[in-house]
């Protein structure tokens, strides 16, 4: 039996967490984890150690950029591919983009469980 890709992820809302989980542990290939702050964030990435974060870029405490840079300033995270998941683009300007701004992957909200499946598959395939 194939390993399941283990997932964070980092979303201030719930329900939005909730929806990727249930989306993703449905297809039996993902194992979900979820925090709701970039502290927490950080600190079940150290523990867990995921193949991949999905984040949510504004967030209260610390939005998900300053996350995301504390992650690749750890040498402990800093191997751990981010996405980020956000209502500040488009979906036009996302797929315009190839999804990808400065290196970084971008998913714009709504975002379907097959959009998400899609990129972690494409940047697990990079690693």
């Amino acid at each position: 039996m194939d390993t399941k890709i283990t997932l964070l992820v980092v979303d201030d809302s719930a329900s939005i967490r909730e929806a990727v989980k249930r989306g993703l542990e449905h297809t039996r290939k993902y194992t979900v984890h979820q925090a709701a702050s970039g502290p927490e964030a950080f600190s079940l990435a150290c523990e867990l150690q995921p193949d991949a974060i999905l984040m949510d870029l504004l967030m209260p405490m610390m939005t998900g950029a300053e996350c995301s840079r504390l992650l690749k300033e750890a040498p402990l995270t800093a191997h751990i591919p981010v996405i980020f998941l956000t209502g500040m683009m488009s979906k036009d300007d996302a797929k315009a983009l190839d999804g990808e701004i400065d290196g970084e992957l971008y998913l714009a909200k709504p975002v379907c469980i097959a959009e998400i499946m899609a990129t972690v598959e494409r940047v697990l395939a990079r690693t």
